[in-house]
């Protein structure tokens, strides 16, 4: 199935992209669930050292991984969507419509330690939007609790919660039960944002930043160290298999050693990214988890296809977006290297590639050279990813079951009218290959191989 719902983030509707990020949420898509797969539980747990607090990630059937948090005195319990390629933190208002909100909603009378802030805020998005206010109140995540957290109370939704479409009319999607524990366990019913601070506000509204989440984890002494780390488990992994690790990292997660790339500052005059990362810049001039960019490259095994790719151009990783989204002029001749001219369709509908399920070579690769400043390095930072982790079943569980795969980058044309469409944005096809430390104080992000994942990480 194809849910509409994408999560993350670059655009405000109403600006040019050079001149003012905002946020986009990108498409996500959502295999048939079938009656064979066993999901997999985890309990969210808390290590034992303190200042490290681990919750578990729920891979929603490839779509999207979702996290539980509570808000409120007494506390109200949501399941949210994990992004970092935004930053706000938002659930649904017990004001909103049920046929928009139709799973729990906030209701802030029931909480002693709500405040309203009186300040409203209008999230637009690729595909739908969010309007509601903001107020502040007590949030629990993994045991953690963080006070006076400011978060959006939505009121109004549009095509955010609750717009699916399928791939495959054959297997229509369960209609969900009003109000039902079991389906509201499962499904995004808000967005847990994790981006910069700076971020919070789309555009240049006349709204101050606030802190998101992680970060008033560190301002409030909560985590023993500035850091986040992300592991979402394998594609098949279904159910509770990733976890996120507040203020530490599990090292039981990856292989190789992390390597460190700085986050990409932007010029807060222009909003491009700065390519002087040692220009002494502050927290305000940082908005996503983007590193500078340097080239792409596909192998089939025989032949290499390279292609150059401006630092300034950078990678975004977001965990928000279902597939990783890269401009037409790389997909399209890299999937021709890997499978061949006829080994793919294209589908305008989706901005994806159909392939053949069983068409990859078995040694193929696609490589991300990221570089470390804002110019051409000789050793770039190389992250090596098996083609075949790239092929992801559409009416199946797995690659071997499915007759109809695409593939895990789409090409970005549904940014074009935003002036984005040279973006590369990093989504879940690639992150869950990797297991990514996200350095708060140091703005960097460390990235290693997942385990069992195949990929390497090289600085050659």
């Amino acid at each position: 199935m194809l849910l509409l719902l994408g999560i993350s983030a670059l655009i405000n509707t109403a600006s040019t992209a050079k001149s003012v990020p905002g946020i986009v949420r990108m498409p996500i898509f959502k295999r048939s669930q079938s009656t064979s797969i066993i999901t997999k539980r985890r309990k969210r747990d808390i290590l034992k050292e303190p200042g490290l607090f681990k919750s578990g990630l729920y891979n929603d059937y490839g779509s999207q991984y979702l996290v539980h948090l509570s808000v409120g005195t007494p506390p109200q319990k949501f399941t949210v969507t994990l992004d970092t390629g935004s930053a706000n933190l938002w659930v649904p208002s017990v004001k909103c419509n049920p046929e928009l909100c139709p799973h729990t909603r906030f209701d802030q009378k029931k909480s002693s330690s709500f405040n309203d802030t009186g300040k409203s805020f209008d999230l637009q998005y690729g595909i739908g939007n969010a309007t509601g206010v903001y107020g502040t109140d007590t949030v629990s995540i993994a045991g953690a609790t963080i006070q006076n957290q400011q978060f959006g109370l939505a009121t109004s939704t549009h095509n955010l919660l609750t717009d699916v479409v399928s791939f495959d009319e054959d297997s229509p999607p369960a209609e969900p039960s009003q109000g039902s524990l079991a389906i509201s366990d499962k499904v995004e019913n808000g967005i847990l944002g994790t981006g910069f601070p700076q971020l919070t506000v789309p555009g240049l509204g006349s709204q101050k930043p606030h802190y998101p989440l992680v970060f008033n984890m560190v301002r409030q002494n909560i985590i023993k160290d500035p850091i986040f780390s992300i592991y979402l488990g394998a594609a098949t992994d279904m159910g509770w298999a990733g976890e996120i690790v507040f203020g530490g990292i599990d090292s039981t997660k990856h292989s190789g050693d992390l390597v460190y790339l700085p986050v990409t500052p932007y010029d807060t005059t222009s909003r491009e990214i700065s390519l002087d990362p040692s220009s002494g810049k502050t927290v305000d001039d940082y908005f996503y988890w983007q590193v500078y960019s340097q080239g792409i490259s596909a192998t089939n095994g025989n032949s290499t296809t390279k292609f150059d790719v401006s630092p300034d151009k950078g990678y975004i990783f977001d965990t928000g977006s279902t597939l990783s989204y890269f401009p037409q002029s790389i997909v399209e001749p890299m999937l021709t290297g890997l499978v061949g001219p006829s080994g793919y369709s294209y589908d305008p509908s989706t901005s994806s590639y159909f392939i053949n399920c069983h068409g990859m070579p078995p040694n193929a690769t696609v490589q991300l050279q990221m570089s470390s400043t804002g110019s051409k390095m000789t050793s770039p930072t190389t992250l090596t990813i098996l083609a075949s982790k790239l092929v992801i079943p559409v009416n199946g569980a797995t690659v071997e079951d499915a007759t109809k795969c695409i593939f895990g980058i789409g090409e970005n044309t549904f940014l074009a009218n935003e002036n984005m469409s040279s973006m590369y944005l990093i989504g879940d096809t690639i992150l869950r290959t990797t297991y990514l430390v996200f350095d708060m104080g140091k703005k960097r992000i460390g990235i290693a191989a997942a385990i069992g994942s195949g990929s390497v990480v090289s600085q050659i």
